[in-house]
């Protein structure tokens, strides 16, 4: 069976630790990593057709369900953003942002920017320059004069404090990004319910296993991220250990915060809940089965 992930992170940890670490195996399914370059909308096609069993994403589940993709499910999170980016120590908050640049990458950031600029009455471009990156541009933008803010993934913070940035936090408190994830489609739930369980009660495992093994969870990420040196490695393991480490758990608050940026980043007028994104049901019965508590 295919998990599809879009290119190597610390943030998709647990899934290399289920595949390496031999939890997959030991949950009898047979589940193999594949980074895969595909836009999010035929990800949840190739899901809902049969031709891949599992994709990453919380975040691309929330949309499909918005835009009517498919019907797919979020079975677990990787870990929750709890600050919106990390910027120059003379930003304080969202505000100072105005007639700044602001470096994202293609996804989460840029929606959740394009979001906050609305809500705010900014038009992008003329109150707030978009910059955008991928993984390597994001990391070099720590040290780059004309950038004053960063938006991306919480391990990103490492390289953020590194170079003498703050972290930003969201405006409200509600507010979270529920990164990564396990997702696959209704029809894969129904049909084959044993193999989904197995799944997720891997990824369970393997991230309580990377919450308590910080040598191995570093030396694994070596392994699988050949562009992090191992100082890096440390330190985004260490940003992670900070926040609570890796986390399983989607929140209806996280939900409620993407589907309001997706809808108003996407032009939909609709909402979706929790319910709808999610079936948490066998990541509840996992962790009663395994005795684990990962938030």
């Amino acid at each position: 069976m295919l998990l599809a992930l879009p290119y190597p992170t610390m943030n998709f940890l647990p899934f290399y630790a289920a595949e390496d670490l031999g939890y997959f195996s030991r949950a009898g399914v047979n589940v193999h990593c594949l980074h895969v370059r595909e836009t999010k909308q035929r990800k949840v096609q190739f899901c809902v057709e049969g031709d891949l069993h599992f994709y990453t994403s919380v975040s691309t589940t929330t949309e499909a369900r918005l835009r009517e993709w498919g019907d797919v499910k979020a079975l677990c999170s990787n870990q929750t953003t709890l600050h919106f980016c990390s910027a120059r120590p003379e930003i304080t908050g969202l505000k100072d942002l105005k007639g700044k640049r602001v470096m994202v990458g293609g996804g989460a950031s840029n929606n959740q920017i394009t979001y906050l600029a609305k809500k705010l009455g900014w038009e992008i471009g003329r109150d707030v320059t978009i910059v955008h990156g991928d993984q390597h541009d994001r990391i070099r933008a720590f040290n780059d004069s004309d950038i004053a803010a960063v938006i991306a993934r919480e391990e990103y913070a490492f390289w953020a404090l590194q170079a003498g940035w703050r972290l930003i936090p969201y405006p409200e408190n509600y507010m979270r990004w529920h990164g990564g994830g396990l997702a696959t489609s209704a029809r894969l739930i129904r049909e084959q319910p044993e193999t989904v369980y197995g799944a997720v009660k891997a990824v369970l495992e393997a991230t309580d296993f990377l919450n308590h093994h910080r040598q191995e969870a570093i030396d694994l990420a070596r392994k699988r991220i050949s562009h992090l040196s191992r100082e890096d490695a440390e330190g985004n393991y260490e940003i992670h250990t900070r926040n609570g480490g890796y986390t399983c758990g989607i929140s209806a608050e996280g939900i409620r915060y993407q589907s309001e940026v997706l809808a108003l980043a996407k032009g939909v007028t609709k909402q979706v809940s929790l319910s709808e994104v999610a079936d948490l049901s066998f990541l509840e019965k996992a962790k009663a089965e395994c005795g684990i508590e990962v938030k």
